[in-house]
């Protein structure tokens, strides 16, 4: 009886509510499509978690490559991103896409997943081995980007109309959450259990694979999704409209503007900060993908104070109010040191608490001032401006790592290097930003939303 009664309270709340009428609603047509399409972002997190980050330092690393050869090949894949903005010559072809996307996602999932694990098996020199998992990593950042671009986002955003969103993102971002927690502690242990017995080289093996069936469910899951008819005015897109009929459009402008702004910081440091742990400090793989996935369950509880927050208030606002706290959360991962490695566990936290309001922005940012109509055009534009925001952060981060790499000096009794500056300079530039949204968002202020 007493369950009953708990179930009744569960039900009636307002969590409950949205997720019936999101996911369980019969007499809403797209709601199986959006449940999914949540069960197909799920995996694709899962494959994303274990094969990026410390786990694709980690890989290249244990096939000999140097920090700055990581930097360059994480750079030369985000420089495949700027493919994107050409992806409409193709999809634009396609009345119906599902079936060309779901093709290219599988192609890619078998080269990037399937032969490069297969590569360190065979005897080639470390210079060829290398070699040839930086070129089919490229090629696949190249099928990635160029072939499917946008695609993914302009189908399944056709299942998510503007009323829906706010919960749905919600949902989708609390889901993924809880799949990045699994995946980090168990990847993370599995991993360091295996490097303390000398086989961390098919550690990394096992977890890519585990990445193909992976992705192999994600394509079940999208597959099941429907598609509609896409509202394109042009029969057929030309070269020239691809950057033309987008920079017609100055709210859309300035919502990829805030995007590639956020881009250029956030990549500033790339690789750099994990190569910083595993290397300066010794930190193990455990310790980093527990403290990311015991910060990530803080996002489960933060998720929702944002959902309210962006209701309250608006999505920018959101965001203004956001970014001072992060600034300060990145200023601390600059003071952590072997000795006071808690501190990063600290700053990892903090970082998910914040995290949702960035995250929840950025998913709904590209839509929210991007007309009904060729959207596929403005999408890949927008994806672009965000590649090449990103390319440029990377490629500047990249110089200014090498240009400082022997530097030091000492403050408050600490010695810094170029690692925990960058750490620096990326929260000084989350200050900058905050005032550029608050321009942005008086700019808008008499521009409504055209949200699809």
């Amino acid at each position: 009886m007493k369950n009953f009664k708990i179930s009744r309270r569960f039900a009636s709340g307002s969590l409950a509510r949205s997720f019936s009428e999101l996911y369980l609603n019969n007499d809403d047509p797209l709601a199986k499509s959006r449940g999914n399409i949540m069960f197909g972002n799920m995996f694709a997190i899962a494959w994303s978690i274990i094969t990026t980050g410390v786990f694709f330092v980690g890989f290249l690393q244990a096939n000999g490559a140097s920090d700055t050869m990581i930097g360059t090949v994480n750079m030369t894949m985000i420089a495949c991103g700027l493919l994107q903005l050409f992806s409409p010559l193709i999809l634009e072809r396609f009345k119906k896409r599902k079936r060309y996307l779901l093709a290219m996602r599988g192609i890619y999932g078998f080269i990037y997943f399937v032969i490069v694990s297969a590569l360190p098996l065979l005897p080639f020199s470390r210079e060829m081995l290398l070699a040839l998992i930086t070129t089919l990593i490229i090629l696949s950042a190249i099928i990635q980007n160029g072939l499917m671009g946008s695609g993914y986002s302009t189908w399944h955003i056709q299942s998510v109309p503007e009323k829906t969103r706010i919960n749905f993102f919600s949902f989708s971002f609390m889901a993924n959450t809880a799949v990045n927690i699994i995946c980090m502690v168990s990847a993370g242990a599995f991993l360091d259990n295996m490097t303390l017995h000398g086989f961390e080289m098919y550690a990394f093996l096992a977890l890519r694979l585990v990445a193909f069936v992976l992705i192999l469910l994600e394509m079940f899951f999208y597959g099941r999704s429907v598609e509609l008819p896409y509202a394109d005015k042009l029969q057929r897109v030309r070269l020239k409209a691809l950057f033309l009929v987008p920079m017609k459009h100055k709210p859309f402008l300035l919502m990829m503007s805030i995007m590639m702004f956020w881009s250029f910081l956030a990549n500033l440091a790339g690789t750099y900060y994990l190569s910083y742990l595993l290397q300066d400090l010794g930190q193990s793989y455990r310790l980093i993908s527990l403290s990311s996935a015991v910060g990530t369950a803080v996002m489960l509880l933060s998720t929702p104070m944002w959902n309210k927050i962006i209701r309250k208030t608006s999505w920018l606002s959101a965001l203004i109010i956001a970014l001072p706290t992060y600034a300060v959360v990145f200023a601390g991962f600059g003071f952590v040191f072997r000795e006071n490695i808690w501190l990063y566990v600290v700053c990892v936290i903090g970082n998910t608490i914040i995290a949702p309001a960035i995250n929840l922005v950025a998913m709904n940012l590209p839509f929210m001032h991007t007309p009904k109509e060729n959207q596929t055009m403005f999408l890949s534009m927008f994806t672009t401006g965000n590649a090449i925001a990103a390319f440029a952060g990377v490629s500047i981060g990249n110089f200014l790592m090498i240009i400082t790499q022997n530097m030091s000096y000492e403050f408050l009794g600490m010695v810094f290097g170029n690692k925990q500056t960058m750490c620096f300079l990326q929260a000084f530039l989350m200050i900058i930003m905050m005032f550029g949204v608050i321009k942005i968002k008086n700019v808008l202020s008499g521009h409504p939303a055209q949200n699809s």
